[in-house]
């Protein structure tokens, strides 16, 4: 009997320390397994790069190592050049060699890592890095005049081939088969991460603006707008009659280009044509209408940034301007509440030395008055009173 106790618990130990053993074994080839692994070298894809950016598409392509591989894309984007990189998704089993991102616009800068996965499906310790700036579209005036434009495809236009690409706007004559005026607008590529629209001054006011309606009125001044932008008329009234949107899509660094109505809303006004254009030549250079400070007297420079305001005011804030001052392009006016809460921002004209706004809808309280263009540029602090 004391034998047999022996032996069972010679037998239970014996198991207990083959059981031990392999558990070990398969640990350790895990180990060795999942190690193998976390160290996956294959290359990165070849020649990752972009093909085609608009306002909300980005068409990204590459050459894979091998037809049976997949591949795992990391984006990241941010907003300024001194922001932090933010993961905006990533896409893993990538079997093309091709990808089109959506939602990502114009506006912000991009940042795209791409790998080979590895057998387990991870991504492969080796990437290659594809970083897209920011496109800053902006809109200026003046543009240059082209002589003879031609109508093209809004698609697929190479800057290259002609002295002047851009687009017309004209508004269609009821009753008459003819259009109207043609507004003409230019566009330009400054760099890789910059372009221009510019207003060539005609008869009229269809204008390239931002979503604010904002759009230059003097030289050298420029609007940075929203993706795509809007095209407006200008009313009488100072009203705004929204015409559509155009869209801007790059193709990578290739001067390519398509400048094409966007379906957005407001949706393209039937009563407006929209045409894209290209012209082999060009006349001068247009400037808007604005004093010349080699016209103006020692004593006018003198006294241009000099003016008052009512003070306190209550229906209507009046700016009393310098005699100069007629002649001027209509200076931006800005009211600016002590929070620094912008309550009302428009270019008005000067009319006989004076600028009249009316504030019945701005609450009683402290004020900056500001008021700025190419010759003016000062502040002034009142005080909004009821009657």
């Amino acid at each position: 009997m004391e034998i047999s106790k022996q032996l069972i618990a010679l037998i239970s130990t014996f198991l207990i320390t083959i059981t031990s053993l392999s558990a070990s074994n398969a640990t350790l080839e895990l180990h060795e397994y999942v190690t193998q692994e976390e160290y996956c070298n294959l290359p990165a894809p070849d020649s990752f790069n972009i093909i085609s950016r608009s306002y909300d598409l980005i068409e990204l392509v590459w050459v894979p190592i091998s037809v049976d591989v997949t591949h795992t894309l990391e984006v990241y984007t941010k907003l300024d050049s001194s922001s932090a990189w933010e993961l905006y998704d990533t896409y893993s089993d990538l079997s093309s060699n091709s990808f089109s991102l959506n939602g990502v616009g114009l506006d912000s800068y991009c940042r795209f890592v791409l790998a080979t996965n590895c057998s387990t499906g991870e991504p492969s310790e080796l990437n290659t890095i594809l970083e897209l700036d920011k496109i800053i579209i902006e809109v200026t005036v003046p543009g240059r005049i082209p002589i003879n434009p031609t109508p093209i495809n809004c698609s697929q236009i190479n800057l290259n081939n002609y002295e002047w690409v851009g687009f017309g706007v004209s508004e269609n004559i009821i009753g008459s088969s003819k259009s109207g005026v043609e507004h003409y607008f230019e566009f330009t590529k400054v760099g890789d991460d910059r372009v221009q629209i510019r207003r060539v001054l005609t008869e009229g006011e269809v204008v390239a603006c931002n979503n604010g309606h904002f759009y230059p009125r003097f030289s050298g001044q420029i609007i940075y707008v929203s993706y795509p932008f809007l095209i407006t008329k200008i009313l009488p009234n100072q009203m705004f009659f929204d015409i559509g949107r155009v869209g801007i899509t790059l193709h990578g660094k290739d001067p390519i280009v398509d400048i094409c109505v966007v379906p957005l809303f407001p949706k393209w006004n039937s009563d407006f044509n929209f045409e894209v254009l290209v012209a082999d030549e060009v006349a001068k250079e247009i400037t808007p209408h604005i004093v010349d400070d080699r016209n103006l007297s020692q004593l006018d420079l003198k006294n241009i940034n000099k003016f008052s305001i009512t003070n306190p005011f209550s229906d209507n804030l009046i700016i009393f301007l310098s005699e100069a001052s007629n002649n001027f392009t209509p200076p931006e006016v800005s009211i600016v509440d002590i929070n620094g809460q912008v309550l009302f921002d428009k270019f008005i004209p000067i009319i006989d030395n004076k600028i009249t706004i009316n504030v019945l809808g701005i609450p009683d309280g402290i004020y900056f008055i500001k008021i700025k263009n190419n010759f003016i540029n000062k502040t002034l602090k009142g005080l909004k009173v009821s009657k």
